[in-house]
């Protein structure tokens, strides 16, 4: 697992450093660690096959972040920083290694539930479902008022704004991925708008940016979202701007889920479910979830029975199993003969099917 002392010990000192997950077997870690340039560090993507994606960057791309930051997400010398997640998660160890920065302690507390971490923290970085149980614990007086909650990973729906309201908490969310760290930030519903020094265009619908906090690519010819056309990046994200010039987030393209903060491509879901004896045909989609943001779908042909497609899905990492399954004689196709997503997702939606997830 990652060493916050360790990864910020590298950064200081301009070294390589690997921020693998357990599920990473130590060999493989070494083998990594090697490819990496001195003054990088490899972070890994949640990634939705069973080895996740090792994304690098320059330590430069996130010390140049501190600074743009400052002005809402700024952290002060001896305050207490709750990371709640993995401390291989991008989102966690940037959190880290900025509050290290500025002489701030920070302390990571796991994302199980019930949600028990550090009551006494200054300011909490989490995803929106872990925001939502602090807030309920602030609300009932379980845990103090901290000066500052950080939303990242997911979109924070309307009702949990409204709840930090209610508790008397400042939140700022944040919108970015690991490919690209910092994109745009906002303080209350509606449109973001750009982190500063990170420039925004919207192409045929997709999201490009182009800034200094940008990773420089995949590890070991990994494959992943991340596109190139010179300066900008994209990773799939779609959006468009407003009367203001504000940032309207929309979504992933169709080859993405964002559940609960981790981020799946439908295509490895797929892959993996077409393994199965039975699967003639599949489909993968999200349909919206009240408190996950989304929640993996598979629509499947042919004789496996959605029973024995569970059973077998458990072989995937628990973000990228499917929590809906509906078994069909055909799938929707647009003319060129690719599956239509888009009308598979809203049948479901409209349908208002209900989705119970545990150990969520």
């Amino acid at each position: 697992m990652t060493d916050v002392d360790a990864a910020f010990t590298a950064m200081q000192s301009h070294q390589s450093y690997l921020a693998a997950p357990s599920s990473v077997d130590p060999t493989e870690r070494h083998r990594l660690l090697d490819l990496i340039a001195p003054d990088h560090i490899g972070v890994f993507s949640s990634g939705s096959t069973m080895t996740p994606r090792c994304i690098v960057r320059s330590w430069d791309s996130w010390r140049m972040s501190f600074a743009a930051i400052e002005s809402r997400m700024g952290v002060h010398a001896g305050e207490t920083i709750e990371l709640i997640g993995s401390a291989s998660s991008t989102m966690v160890l940037f959190a880290a290694m900025h509050a290290l920065h500025h002489g701030a302690i920070p302390r990571v507390t796991v994302s199980a539930r019930p949600l028990r971490g550090h009551p006494d923290a200054d300011v909490v970085h989490a995803v929106p479902t872990a925001i939502d149980d602090i807030l309920d614990q602030v609300l009932e007086g379980e845990r103090r008022t901290p000066r500052l909650v950080v939303s990242a990973g997911a979109t924070a729906s309307e009702a949990l704004w409204r709840k930090a309201e209610r508790a008397g908490v400042e939140m700022v969310e944040y919108y970015g991925a690991a490919e690209t760290s910092f994109i745009a930030w906002r303080r209350e519903p509606g449109a973001f708008e750009p982190v500063p020094g990170c420039d925004i265009d919207i192409r045929d619908g997709f999201i490009w940016v182009n800034s200094p906090f940008l990773a420089v690519g995949y590890l070991d010819s990994m494959i992943g979202p991340m596109r190139r056309q010179g300066d900008w990046v994209t990773v799939g994200d779609m959006g468009d701007f407003d009367t203001r010039g504000g940032l309207i987030l929309r979504g992933r393209g169709d080859t993405a889920v964002t559940t609960a903060g981790h981020t799946v491509l439908v295509e490895d879901v797929e892959a993996a479910l077409r393994r199965i004896t039975g699967v003639e045909d599949v489909a993968v989609i999200g349909i919206p979830h009240d408190r996950l943001g989304e929640v993996i779908a598979a629509v499947h042909v042919g004789s496996a029975t959605s029973e024995q497609l569970r059973h077998a899905a458990h072989a995937l990492p628990d973000p990228a199993r499917p929590r809906l399954w509906i078994q069909r004689e055909e799938l929707p196709r647009l003319p060129g003969g690719k599956v239509d997503r888009r009308t598979l997702q809203v049948q479901l939606t409209q349908a208002q099917t209900r989705v119970q997830v545990r150990g969520r």
